[in-house]
């Protein structure tokens, strides 16, 4: 049992350092981005990016996710385990494959507007028949996926400030999304005789998988019509522009949920392995601390966002994305919403073989957001996106919640999660309150940024939260405080 606490403590902390990276790279990248290539620039890419998406959704089939639970069911046994993982790496580089043929197909005969982007993107596709990420998080080798994407990350950063010079250069951040990517994927086959056996290809029963990989697929497919789907209709019924003023703020607050849903990738393999061997003590017990502990730094993120976006979005995007201010004062929300379903779906209905609960939570959004779309997009642009995101990441929550509300998991949850809100509303209020200074600086948002952070500890320390003792105990007891 130490054993297993400690690796979990030591996967949670590469996986965390991996996302700080994520999130620190583009406080450098994207304000150089948005200033160079501007609106129309970024749009191009994002919107070209978003069609790619959906021919490696369809030639993925949910494979990753489905793997990830698959090998580490079978982890301790080498044989099955190299079985398995051949028979989901052949299924899935089988059908990426026909994805990028039917798409180059499509390609030629349409040659649709920015058809240059189009085919340098459509690369990615032949890349994610390579991603085995899947094979190192079902052992639970979280070291090696973090130095993975930090190489990529950093490779990424030089290679965007050597060759994106003018607002004509989206081609070439097309090119180094492709090249870092490419090379990212080729890192994780280098150990891979260390890992699994060499394959007999006459052995392989890959279309055993096919039923239950369906089963995430759904789901899957469902989550990536609304995470998608925004910028694939915004540049559809509005124009290029309105998909950067939303995807930017977008990728702001999706990168800094990173920091926090981390426990997410992490905790799969570990929950599937507790369910399937009957530790249902244990296997709730975790969940019900990841629950609160993701919920504590969401909602802090949620009510930081909102109060600084006046001062961070010039700052940070340049004064062509002052429209992006009301897009991400109104995606703060997200934090909460996808932290908390992230942990009921993720870590609670996917180990204990509920897909099906899964997938009509997320059908259900992706139709609300879908129908939003179409009723919000012609006329609010990319307000009208963030709305409908709002709606269906709401939706996905409240269904995945009622599944779950008669478990153990949830005792003395809800009172915890109301502290939450209290400290989060405390923060926000006092924001609207203070009138802050118009000329935005670093240094002030620094500041702002400690200050609601003091209200917000002080707040749950008088509402008693034992979330926030605990953390703090576990905070000083690292530094030999206590």
């Amino acid at each position: 049992m130490v054993e297993q606490k400690k690796s979990i403590k030591s996967n949670y902390f590469y996986s965390l350092l991996q996302q700080a990276v994520t999130v620190t790279l583009p406080l450098v990248t994207v304000p150089y981005l948005s200033r160079v290539l501007g609106p129309e620039g970024i749009g191009i890419v994002a919107f070209t990016g978003s069609i790619i998406q959906y021919f490696i959704l369809f030639g993925g089939l949910g494979l990753a996710l489905y793997g990830n639970r698959a090998v580490a069911r079978v982890r301790n046994n080498l044989e099955e385990r190299s079985k398995t993982f051949w028979e989901i790496f052949t299924l899935r580089a089988t059908l990426t494959l026909a994805a990028f043929l039917f798409l180059t197909f499509f390609l030629i005969l349409l040659r649709p507007l920015h058809s240059k982007v189009f085919f340098v993107q459509s690369i990615l596709i032949l890349n994610a028949s390579l991603d085995i990420s899947w094979l190192y998080m079902a052992l639970e080798d979280f070291k090696k996926i973090a130095i993975r994407n930090m190489i990529i990350r950093l490779l990424g950063l030089v290679l965007v400030f050597l060759l994106i010079k003018r607002n004509e250069d989206f081609v070439k951040y097309a090119f180094i999304i492709v090249l870092t990517d490419l090379i990212g994927q080729a890192i994780y086959w280098v150990k891979i005789k260390d890992l699994v056996q060499k394959p007999c290809w006459s052995r392989l029963k890959w279309k055993r998988h096919i039923p239950s990989t369906i089963g995430l697929f759904v789901p899957e497919l469902a989550v990536q019509v609304y995470v998608v789907l925004d910028k694939t209709m915004l540049g559809l019924l509005v124009n290029i522009s309105e998909v950067a003023l939303y995807s930017q703020p977008e990728k702001i607050i999706k990168a800094l949920l990173r920091l926090i849903t981390t426990s997410g990738t992490v905790m799969l393999p570990r929950m599937s392995y507790l369910f399937s061997n009957s530790q249902e003590f244990e296997f709730f017990k975790y969940a019900r601390k990841s629950l609160l502990f993701v919920s504590y730094g969401t909602f802090f993120f949620a009510s930081l966002t909102f109060s600084l976006s006046n001062l961070f979005i010039p700052l940070f995007l340049g004064s062509s994305f002052l429209p992006s201010i009301k897009v991400f004062q109104a995606l703060s929300p997200l934090f909460v919403f996808i932290g908390i379903s992230n942990v009921l779906g993720i870590q609670l209905l996917i180990p204990m073989g509920k897909e099906n609960l899964l997938s009509v939570s997320v059908i259900a959004g992706a139709t609300t957001n879908f129908l939003g779309n179409l009723l919000l997009i012609p006329r609010y642009g990319a307000f009208g996106a963030t709305i409908s995101s709002l709606c269906a990441e709401l939706l996905v929550t409240a269904i995945q919640w009622n599944f779950l509300r008669s478990s153990e998991f949830f005792k003395g949850a809800y009172w915890e999660l109301g502290r939450f809100f209290v400290a989060a509303s405390a923060c926000i209020v006092t924001s609207l309150i203070i009138r802050l200074p118009q000329s935005p600086s670093w240094i002030l948002i620094i500041l702002c940024s400690f200050a609601q952070m003091i209200i917000y500890i002080v707040v749950l320390r008088l509402l008693h939260s034992e979330t926030q003792t605990t953390l703090l105990s576990l905070f000083l007891r690292k530094r030999h405080i206590l």
